[in-house]
């Protein structure tokens, strides 16, 4: 890879926001830039509430595959509720 996340990858995570935003959400969340996040190695995700953002570390997914990702999916999506 160069370096990037592979957009298949991202469409992935926004893929599955969009699905816990209607399966847990009520589809109450907006419209966030959701990505991986490759030099996230000292937290497992974050958020940015004035650029909508939220971030994911790849690391994680790279050493503990999908549900932890899906779980800090779910905790970044919870503070946007705030």
């Amino acid at each position: 890879m160069d370096g990037r996340v592979s957009e298949e990858l991202n469409g992935r995570l926004k893929a599955e926001f969009v699905k816990l935003n209607k399966e847990f959400f009520d589809n109450l969340i907006g419209d966030y830039d959701v990505r991986f996040a490759r030099k996230s190695v000292r937290t497992h995700g974050s958020i940015n509430f004035h650029r909508k953002k939220i971030r994911v570390s790849l690391p994680l997914y790279e050493q503990h595959g999908w549900e932890p990702v899906r779980q800090t999916l779910i905790h970044e999506m919870t503070h946007a509720l705030i």
